[in-house]
């Protein structure tokens, strides 16, 4: 007979031998426990001693209590993504880097920062940038708020939720979903419940049928959603608005990460009306991801708790990226440089969008550093693509709930003139079906090459050309 799977006459011992089933995998991510008075009876010990046990469980991150809806394991895997390791030779079309050749030179503008000492007690914020932030704002509708400075947006994301909200709190969130967000959600104990989206942002219908499970925050993305480039128009956000309006306690936080180098203005779903928002804007992916900066304004209860969480650890984000990004900002140069760098990603995600349409496959992006290709049996058809020399993203990672089979390809490191390779070799990985090979052969011969061919692929390869420059 075998052992039961959870054991123990004293809490301790319950809650270990729950750990080592988790462990063995034989508790996986996403299971329930049994309801305590049912386990209880099963080993025979005081309901108490088991209530005890999944105490220890949920104070060490290994359980999850959502009250009626039981005990469940914390699904680790999302806790922290994993540490992916892009080979030598590899081009990385997974991160979503913006493209270094359209990066301003930061060093133009280093001289001109006032390099004065800064010590404990200054203002957080600095005055240059607060105006020219504020500015910034205003110009899209944001006249009014409180403003605070982190290092990024998901680092602004994770303070204002992990100060506003408690571990077992629900957080709608859009399906697909900004993969990092959902790792961010889980580290912090808070579950995630998937609104689906569309080109237009999330579906009204499926939002307030979200809100109705007393979800207590929302985060959403107004412009070039991460992975889908999803922007939301101001016919939906008048709907989601309307929407919102019957939940008027929720906290609303947008991520406008792509603000300084987006197509279209902004359609905001939160804002000032409500009473709990906050926007966050990011110069990463228009100054580069090493200037760790975002600008977040909000009701004055949420900068204020967000301020007061930085000043546990952070305290501030230091005031020369400050200057650093105030003389950016308010630079005509590089405003300039900006909308190039924004048409320059359009005709990149146009060009890429409308090469995979004519060869049968459906693709969309229409904002944003992502193109968002609808595929089947796409984590074979990456690990394919990694071997051809090629890294990109499949969809699991993006969802939460359900799933479908995609490919998010980052173009911010895919010029023009590099897309009819890559397609090229992607039709040969496609051509070869689910049976995908996994590794090089031992004659050293590429594993694709075995099953289509050299010369198919120079003939792809020379055909794509051709359609894309309209010689066809």
């Amino acid at each position: 007979m075998s052992e039961p799977l959870v054991r123990g006459r004293s809490a301790a011992e319950i809650a270990e031998s729950i750990k080592e089933a988790v462990r063995k995998g034989q508790l996986r991510p996403g299971m329930s426990l049994p309801p305590i008075r049912k386990l209880a009876a099963e080993i025979g010990v005081n309901r108490n001693t088991v209530a005890a046990a999944y105490g220890y469980l949920a104070d060490a991150g290994i359980v999850h209590a959502r009250g009626r809806g039981g005990t469940i394991v914390v699904p680790f895997s999302r806790s922290a993504p994993p540490k992916g390791v892009i080979p030598p030779g590899v081009r990385n079309l997974t991160d979503g880097n913006p493209d270094p050749a359209l990066l301003p030179d930061i060093r133009a503008f280093v001289d001109r920062i006032p390099l004065g000492p800064r010590l404990y007690g200054n203002t957080t914020v600095s005055e240059e940038l607060s105006e020219t932030a504020f500015r910034w704002f205003a110009a899209d509708g944001i006249d009014e708020g409180h403003m605070a400075v982190t290092g990024g947006a998901l680092d602004a994301i994770e303070r204002i939720l992990g100060a506003c909200l408690m571990p077992g709190d629900l957080v709608a969130v859009e399906e697909p979903c900004f993969h990092r967000t959902l790792y961010l959600l889980h580290a912090l104990g808070l579950e995630p419940v998937a609104v689906p989206v569309d080109a237009e942002g999330m579906h009204p219908e499926a939002l307030e049928e979200a809100l109705g499970r007393r979800v207590r925050a929302l985060v959403a993305t107004p412009r070039a959603h991460n992975p889908t480039g999803a922007t939301v128009t101001s016919t939906r956000s008048g709907e989601l608005r309307a929407v919102l309006d019957h939940f008027p306690d929720l906290l609303v936080v947008e991520d406008d990460y792509f603000a300084p180098i987006a197509l279209d203005p902004p359609q905001w779903i939160g804002g000032p009306s409500r009473r709990r928002w906050a926007i966050v804007r990011s110069v990463s992916k228009c100054f580069g991801p090493d200037l760790r900066l975002a600008i977040v304004v909000g009701d004055g209860g949420t900068i204020g708790v967000l301020e007061q969480r930085m000043r546990v650890g952070q305290r501030w984000v230091s005031h020369i990226l400050q200057g650093l990004a105030a003389k950016m900002l308010a630079d005509r140069s590089t405003v300039r440089a900006m909308r190039v760098a924004a048409d320059t990603y359009a005709r990149r995600r146009k060009t890429l969008i409308e090469a995979l349409g004519r060869n049968g496959f459906a693709a969309q992006g229409y904002d944003g550093l992502n193109v968002w290709m609808h595929i089947p049996h796409d984590e074979q058809l990456a690990q394919a693509l990694l071997y051809r020399g090629w890294a990109v993203k499949s969809a699991s990672p993006f969802f939460s709930q359900r799933r479908i089979s995609a490919l998010r390809i980052s173009i911010g490191l895919l010029p023009e003139d590099d897309i009819p390779t890559f397609l090229g070799d992607l039709l040969e990985c496609y051509s070869v079906g689910p049976m995908l090979p996994t590794g090089p052969r031992a004659d050293g011969r590429h594993p694709i090459a075995s099953f289509v061919g050299e010369s198919d692929s120079l003939n792809m390869r020379t055909n794509l050309t051709k359609q894309l420059k309209g010689q066809s």
